[in-house]
Parts: structure tokens; sequence; C-alpha cells
């Protein structure tokens, strides 16, 4: 290669680098990292590790306020769930509460029927303007946002209208607009998930989250639990199981949670356990007796939490702490067996799981 073929290469190369640092330095302009989350990174696109992301990263308060609206709270319900309160200014009878999960098991086939519309940008789908039931007395329908890829992980976005007054006579709050509120978080999902925009937890080894508690529970037992013919179906995310058979008006049910809850009382967990498994402090109680019974211990107290929240203080409990909970529940209709069935079911199975609490 003669000196004037060298450098012309040179001189190629070095026009190539400074191509390529003026395109990161306009892509890091253009895409500013979100307040509560992450620096961008810019090399991992999707939402990765479903089981470490934070699901309250998507409802910081930058992307709920707005000209007269306020954000109440914000904080995590479950390792996969988050929800927040927002509402207008002055008005503390009623709210918008949010409600917003991750999941690597997204089936679109469940909201067929919401009347979304549906629109792609590159490898990352949209469904916006739609709309579900609501399951909670005392809220509206909700309005609904999808946000999700191929590879089955999405991020859903759920906004209600809720009555915060015991005042039977108040009605729905002017000035908020549901499907507005769950298109920003939605809007901010798919930015998130495009770009790598979010955070990632580093769960520490005394947290549930660092384990798999629904690999602790054996096929034996879940088949002597769950003897009934029929079809099967189990809704699989990390720490967050459900296993179903139905069988005509029969469904027995056999769930596991980890759930969060807040510790206004410093040094007192949220629960009052009644018995002991395993050799942790439990609660045993039938939210439907004799068709329902769930056994729950308190694990790890988080204060701080690692992740996004706003959780106010209030004069009489300030400094709120999160509350690791598992849950093990077991439904099973009494005409089917006898009443104690289902709490004999899940105390055999919190035996299992509890054994892998860290």
């Amino acid at each position: 290669m003669t000196d004037k073929s060298r450098l012309v290469v040179l001189v190629l190369a070095i026009v190539l680098d400074i191509v390529l640092v003026s395109a990161v330095l306009l892509y890091q302009a253009m895409t500013p990292p979100i307040s509560g989350r992450a620096m961008p990174d810019t090399s991992q696109v999707g939402l990765g590790v479903i089981a470490t992301i934070d699901p309250c990263g998507f409802v910081t308060a930058d992307v709920l306020a707005g000209p007269g609206v306020d954000v109440r709270w914000v904080r995590p319900f479950t390792l996969r769930n988050c929800q927040a309160m927002v509402g207008k200014t002055g008005d503390r009878d009623h709210g918008v509460l949010v409600d917003v999960s991750v999941t690597d098991e997204f089936d679109l086939n469940q909201y067929r029927s919401a009347g979304l519309t549906f629109r792609d940008s590159g490898n990352v789908h949209r469904g916006t303007g739609g709309k579900v039931p609501s399951l909670t007395p005392g809220s509206s329908d909700a309005s609904i946002d999808l946000v999700f890829q191929d590879n089955r992980n999405a991020v859903i976005s759920k906004t209600y209208w809720v009555r915060t007054s015991f005042d039977p006579c108040v009605g729905q709050g002017d000035g908020i607009d549901l499907r507005e509120v769950a298109a920003r978080v939605g809007d901010n999902a798919a930015h998130a998930i495009a770009t790598g925009t979010f955070r990632h937890l580093n769960y520490p080894t005394d947290s549930v989250a660092s384990v798999d508690l629904c690999n602790s529970v054996t096929t034996a037992t879940l088949e002597t639990v769950l003897d009934v013919p029929g079809t099967r179906s189990v809704q699989s995310d990390r720490n967050n199981y459900r296993w179903t058979i139905s069988s005509g008006q029969i469904h027995p049910t056999v769930g596991i949670t980890v759930r969060l809850d807040v510790q206004r009382d410093q040094g007192k967990y949220p629960l009052e356990p009644n018995a002991v498994v395993y050799g942790r402090p439990t609660l045993v109680y039938s939210p439907d007796p004799g068709k329902v019974c769930v056994y729950a211990t308190n694990v790890k107290i988080w204060n701080p939490w690692l992740g996004y929240r706003i959780i106010p203080d209030s004069p009489d409990h300030p400094d709120p702490s999160l509350v690791e909970i598992v849950e093990v529940s077991v439904g099973w209709p009494t005409d089917t067996a006898e009443a104690s069935q289902a709490c004999d079911s899940a105390a055999r199975i919190a035996w299992e799981v509890w054994q892998s609490i860290p």
C-alpha cells in the first residue's frame, strides 16, 4: 500500500469515528434520562430480565403530573405491579388510580374485546384507547394501554376513577382524562423498551425476589391438592403463580404471591401471626370461610426501598417502610370437599414454600 493510500484510509477512519461519536451524542441529547430511573443503557433493547424490573419506574411523578394534577403516592404492590394515585389539585374526594404491571407471559387474546387501537413501532407494539370492566366496587371501568413485544414481554397500564370520600353524593371528578393518563404511561413504557431507559433492581440475597418460590412446590403436592379432573391452566410469572383447574362449575385454584405492604409503625410488621409454619410466624385466615384459605408470612423490611416510590409521611407515622409478604392461597368450593380442604391444602403448600424463603 502506498503512502497516499494509507493517508486516504486514515482520513476515512477518522471521519467514520467522528460520525459515530456525533450520532451517539445526538442520541443521548434526544433521549434524556427519566427521573427515578437508571441512566439509559442503549445496548439493551427490550425489558431484559422481567424478574428484576422496577415496575414503578414507568409511573414516575414527571410522567403522571400535569397542570392542576397532583401525584399523591406511587408504590409497588407486588414485585411485578405498581400503583399510583393522582388527583386534581385541592380535590381530595376522588382521584385516578393508575395500575401498571410487567409480565413475560402476555396474552393478547385477553384484550381482543377491549376496543383497542393497535400500531407498531419497530419491535414494540401498542394497544391504546381500550376499556375493560372494573372488578373493584366503587371504581369506574378502566382505560387500558398495552405495550408489548413478540416475546410476550409487556407493560400493561390501567387507569380507574375511584372515590376517595365516603360521601355517597360525590360524583366522578372532572378534568382528568383516564385515557390520556394511561396513554402517557404507555408512551413512557414504549420509549423505555425501545431505548433501554428503565431500571433493573439488584435484589440482595435476603430478599424473596432473589429466589423463585414457585419452583419449591413439588408436582406431587400440586397433584394432591388439585386432584380434580378437568382442564388445567397456569399463570406463571416469577413469584406470582396461579394454578387453576376448570371442571364444570368447579374451579379449584392455588396461588403464590409476593406482595409489598406499607409498614407505618416502625418495628411492627403489617401482619399479626397466629401460627408457626416451618419455624416462621404465619398468619392463617379465610377471606371467604370454607372456600378460600390464605397462609402469609412477613419477610424483609425495606427502608429505603431500592426502587422508585412516593409514600407520604404522616405526623403519627413518619418514614414508612415496605415489607415483603409471601402468600399462599387455595380456593376450593365447599360443595365439592370438606370445609377444611382449602386450609389443609394451603398448609401443605406453605410448608414447602416457606423452606425456600431467605
